[in-house]
């Protein structure tokens, strides 16, 4: 197959990751630089880096590398690369890129002129006055930095970051390249209990089953390259499989939890339904508040330090604007409608409120520490350095 050169581009500060992930994989050449890393192989190579970089953000084939100082140095070099070698004569071929440190720095004049670069190549080659631009993409990149520019073909399309698992996110969603770095560096390889408390909509726990199964990221995905004529598609059936035949099976701990915001809601509607109680009842608030505290105080012993902390940060949030400009208003009615004491009855539920996150948010962590504490009696672990007589594992 062809011989061809590719980067990746990446995060700043994951290139020597990529680099080393490219190494794995076996690919040739690989060189690292800033925010990117370049190799060297075939279609085949594209193919497997494609789906199987955990921590790139795309792959792309190098045309052309040629110094530009004028928008005439920027059209000769263009045209002077054989896009006919991968677009065909209906192909769609749209241009992004950009400009730093060069005299030629305004980004639309630039598109413009690789644009009308690559039609006037295509056409003179295809012997039309007129690009259809009716079939698959081709997405053409340039990049400008210091009078010296670079022609890409993108053959991943959306970026990596985008597995295909993800279908609603949070409000700030992490990158799943990110995620998958992060849990890298965390030297996590599936053997350990693998814990998220702030999972939000669960990136990192979800890329680390990913790497404790070896699973290529990007099997759920398509590329912009299935598509080309000119990759032949046995490359990418050899690439599915060649990924699908190096994954593990096994079972594995990853935990992810976060707070709930229906939790809390429960927490508040409690705290507003004692309230009442007392409002109706007479009740003294010492027979809620000595007994709720307590037990406040007492599950704190038995969970996780960061459920305790996020529990005594939601009963200060929970007891704040919302109580004191709505919850307060309906009691201090309800107290004087019934005949009651409005100090007492209608003012303690804002002590009420504070109370019920602080039971309810470790009630939560107490759980999960009885569940993790079964699984770990359930499960062999073993560390990076144990050595594993077969007889164990056959009696676990």
């Amino acid at each position: 197959m062809e011989r061809l050169t590719m980067a990746v581009p990446c995060l700043f500060g994951l290139e020597g990751l990529v680099g080393d992930e490219l190494r794995r994989m076996g690919m040739e050449q690989v060189r690292v630089e800033d925010r990117r890393v370049f190799f060297e192989g075939d279609f085949l190579s594209m193919a497997l880096a494609n789906l199987r970089l955990r921590m790139g953000e795309r792959v792309m084939i190098l045309l052309a590398r040629f110094p530009v100082r004028s928008f005439e140095e920027l059209y000769q070099g263009v045209k002077a690369i054989a896009l006919e070698r991968f677009i065909p004569s209906d192909g769609a071929f749209p241009v992004k890129g950009y400009s730093l440190d060069s005299q030629l720095h305004s980004v639309p004049d630039c598109q413009s002129i690789v644009k009308k670069a690559a039609v006037d190549r295509l056409g003179a080659h295809y012997k039309m006055t007129w690009m259809p631009e009716t079939a698959e993409t081709y997405q053409l990149r340039f990049s400008i930095l210091k009078d010296v520019c670079e022609v890409f073909l993108d053959t991943s399309g959306a970026s990596l970051h985008k597995r295909g698992y993800r279908a609603v996110g949070n409000e700030a969603p992490l990158h799943e390249t990110m995620a998958a770095a992060l849990v890298h560096l965390s030297r996590y390889r599936g053997r350990d209990f693998f814990w998220d408390p702030f999972c939000g909509s669960g990136t990192i726990v979800i890329e680390a089953a990913l790497t404790a199964l070896n699973r290529a990221p990007g099997l759920n995905r398509t590329f912009a390259a299935q598509s080309w004529a000119c990759v032949p598609p046995e490359v990418w059936t050899q690439a599915r499989q060649e990924a699908k035949d190096g994954e593990y099976r096994g079972e594995y701990r990853i935990l992810g939890t976060d707070i709930d915001p229906a939790s809390l809601s429960i927490a508040i509607a409690a705290a507003m339904a004692l309230a009442m109680l007392r409002v109706l009842t007479g009740l003294s608030i010492l027979y809620f508040l000595i007994p709720g505290y307590a037990a406040a105080l007492l599950l704190s012993f038995f969970v996780p330090d960061i459920y305790t902390a996020i529990a005594f940060d939601s009963g200060g949030v929970a007891s704040g604007p919302m109580t004191a400009t709505f919850m307060l208003q309906f009691m201090i009615g309800a107290s004087m409608t019934l005949g009651g004491n409005v100090l007492t009855d209608a003012f303690g539920v804002v002590a009420m409120v504070a109370m019920m996150p602080l039971i309810s948010i470790q009630a939560v962590g107490f759980y999960y520490t009885l569940k993790h504490r079964r699984a770990e009696k359930s499960a062999a672990v073993y560390g990076d350095y144990d050595i594993v007589e077969l007889w164990e594992v056959e009696a676990a």
